[in-house]
């Protein structure tokens, strides 16, 4: 694995991280506010709401990339939509590995949306 590969990992892993501490250490936030006024209830009816849209967000949203992603394959799109993402860099991939950019994308955009809807 190339040293960019690599940095390129570990700044994605980093990322992640932080967002995931800064989402627990939002909700642990609310949790012990909503618990001290003796409202712990309503807390845990917001959270199961806002988990609840993030999961159906992501679930319609991928299942409609994904199908976007397959006619593409079909028609044969996959090629020249990775070779514009790319800027060309990308052509001499197989086929798998073009698709799995395009679902790592895909992914990527359906978690993002699935995240501003849920709040």
């Amino acid at each position: 694995m190339s040293l960019i590969r690599r940095l390129l990992l570990i700044a994605a892993f980093a990322a992640l991280a932080l967002v995931l501490g800064l989402i627990a250490s939002s909700v642990l936030a609310q949790f012990l506010w909503f618990r001290n006024v003796g409202y712990e209830t309503v807390f845990w009816g917001l959270l199961l709401t806002r988990a609840g849209l993030f999961v159906g967000t992501f679930v319609v949203v991928t299942v409609y990339l994904l199908l976007i992603l397959r006619t593409g394959a079909r028609t044969g799109e996959v090629g020249r939509i990775v070779s514009d993402l790319t800027d060309g860099g990308f052509v001499g991939a197989t086929r798998l590995a073009q698709l799995a950019l395009l679902l790592g994308i895909a992914l990527v955009l359906a978690f993002v949306f699935a995240l501003v809807i849920s709040g």
